[in-house]
């Protein structure tokens, strides 16, 4: 569902986007297809908590239809993307070429705050597939 074209996105407008598939993980939609009209992109927002808060760690996983780029707000955590397995920190760019298999985890003690974007304007639209 489209929305009408909105140039200012305020905290109210913002859309909770839980994905069951990857775990407790919630992703808070800025800018979309829904939020905004966007045709071409999805801007989001995620904390992740630490492994040791029982939170379910997400699942290995690509996207068959966009790019991603990641960017650490706040914290650290591991990410694997194919085979490479690195620590991005705050101020750390990450970035996924389409259908590249990938996770983020936070393996540290502190909440990890990441801000991404896809190339599609929407989850659904940029595919998702669980590696098992």
């Amino acid at each position: 569902m489209k929305a009408k074209k909105k140039y200012l996105i305020r905290p109210e407008d913002r859309l909770d986007d839980p994905v069951p598939e990857m775990g407790e993980i919630t992703r808070r939609i800025i800018v979309d297809e829904r939020t905004s009209g966007a045709e071409t992109l999805t801007f989001a927002y995620t904390r992740i908590e630490p492994v040791k808060s029982g939170k379910v760690i997400e699942k290995k996983h690509n996207h068959p239809n966009a790019e991603l780029v990641a960017f650490i707000v706040s914290g650290k955590g591991t990410v694997e993307v194919e085979d490479e397995r690195f620590v991005a920190k705050a101020g750390d760019s990450v970035w996924v070429p389409k259908g590249c298999s990938h996770w983020f985890i936070n393996s540290f003690d502190t909440p990890w705050e990441v801000i991404f974007a896809y190339s599609r304007p929407s989850l659904k639209k940029a595919g998702l597939n669980i590696v098992e």
